[in-house]
């Protein structure tokens, strides 16, 4: 490996990209994203230092820091800080496009943990952590950096030895490294061949049907430890349960654990998705002119992929809006539920004020059977009770069907003594 503008001592690392580390980085950008939407709070709740928020004011070129959003945090390519107290680093997560990072004679937040940094900043290409007291408890855990080109973290309190150094994850190719007067023992680390150490599996993101069969040694292709040999599932931390039985969403993380001074480590992330089939039940309506509809009187449920009851505003909706019921009619409305479609009927049925036993005359007929229905609830042939409560509502002219009574039977009195 060539190396340029070496500085002592050097360190030579050799690039650890894997594609699922950058999908987890991604799936990382995609939720604070979804965080960022939320534009209403107050700078001091997401960005509670005002050290950070000065820096960030004076890169962006702004006047007050209260002008800064987290959309704006997008916009942030440089954060450069000299001799500053930091006691947080909270706000620095939505600056996805940060590029340059430099803190030199700075106090560092209590607990600082340079993951903070490969989980929500991975497109930085220069990286200075000079005379911060860094140390060695800083850097546990998992530590990504894809496009480091420089990087000093010179002057600092870092122990372990150099191969430690390059047992934080994936780490770069650097073209300029400089790790100058830190506790650092041991010669230079080894070279290693692109892609180690890295965890391999046959599929990301796993489908199966529910009550299907699935494991996790069964996706598993293969490992490598920091020098090229094979490990096998066995020497992995595999986490994350999968209920085959049960739909949903599940995360599984293959883990390798270096075992150095940092407790540093690689992993694989995928997601198990448990489906089963979709589900849709509508049904068909009646109703009469004047009376309302809407699209949830044809529905009745629906599931969706995980087993998750739907409501009406989940699915697709064709032909609702053609539903007029003030016009005596079939009307077809569709439902979809992804690849699912169902189609119903609404029914809107006509009626004449008086017409008790729907013949299509108003006469004494009618009067015996409103006299019938109202007295002993009795209904004439062939007429729903729905009906009576529309044809028979003549005091008020259909507008209320829930409210017929003697007044009605009265009213259809003084219609026959007219006609």
């Amino acid at each position: 490996m060539k190396m340029k503008n070496i500085l002592i001592p050097m360190l030579m690392i050799a690039p650890l990209m894997s594609s699922s580390n950058v999908l987890a980085l991604d799936i990382n950008n995609r939720v604070a994203s979804a965080i960022n939407s939320e534009q209403t709070d107050d700078i001091n709740n997401w960005m509670p230092d005002k050290n950070v928020q000065n820096t960030v004011r004076i890169s962006l070129g702004l006047s007050s820091s209260s002008q800064i959003t987290k959309d704006m945090m997008n916009q942030l390519n440089t954060f450069t800080a000299d001799s500053e107290v930091f006691k947080s680093f909270d706000g620095l997560q939505y600056a996805h496009n940060l590029t340059k990072l430099s803190l030199v004679n700075c106090q560092l937040p209590e607990n600082f943990q340079l993951s903070f940094f490969a989980e929500h900043t991975p497109n930085l290409t220069e990286l200075r952590i000079s005379n911060c007291n860094l140390v060695s408890a800083n850097l546990t855990g998992y530590i990504s950096f894809y496009h480091i080109n420089k990087l000093d973290f010179s002057n600092n309190q870092i122990t372990g030895t150099m191969s430690d150094f390059n047992q934080i994850g994936s780490f770069m190719t650097a073209e300029e490294v400089n790790l100058a007067n830190n506790q650092l023992s041991g010669g230079l680390p080894f070279e290693f061949p692109d892609g180690i150490p890295g965890i391999k599996v046959k599929q990301d993101d796993v489908t199966i049907k529910v009550n299907g069969s699935w494991d996790a040694s069964d996706n598993f292709i293969s490992a490598q430890d920091l020098t090229g040999n094979p490990i096998s599932y066995n020497q992995l931390v595999v986490s994350g349960e999968v209920d085959p039985t049960t739909p949903g969403i599940y995360e599984v993380i293959y883990k390798q654990d270096f075992h150095n001074t940092w407790h540093n480590y690689s992993y694989k992330k995928l997601t198990v998705n448990v489906i089963t089939d979709l589900t849709l039940k509508v049904k068909n309506t009646t109703l009469f002119k004047g009376d309302t509809w809407k699209p949830t009187d044809n529905f009745d449920s629906a599931t969706n992929q995980f087993g998750k009851s739907l409501t009406v505003d989940d699915l697709t909706i064709k032909g609702a809006d053609l539903v007029d019921t003030k016009i005596p009619g079939i009307y077809k409305v569709n439902y979809q539920n992804g690849t699912l479609e169902e189609t119903t009927t609404v029914t809107v049925e006509d009626y004449i004020l008086g017409d008790i036993n729907r013949d299509g005359l108003v006469n004494e007929d009618d009067l015996v059977a409103f006299a019938d229905y109202l007295n002993t609830g009795k209904l004439p042939t062939n007429v729903t009770e729905e009906y009576i409560k529309h044809a028979g509502n003549l005091d008020t002219g259909g507008t209320d069907p829930n409210a017929i009574n003697e007044d009605d039977y009265l009213a259809l009195i003084i219609l026959l003594n007219n006609q």
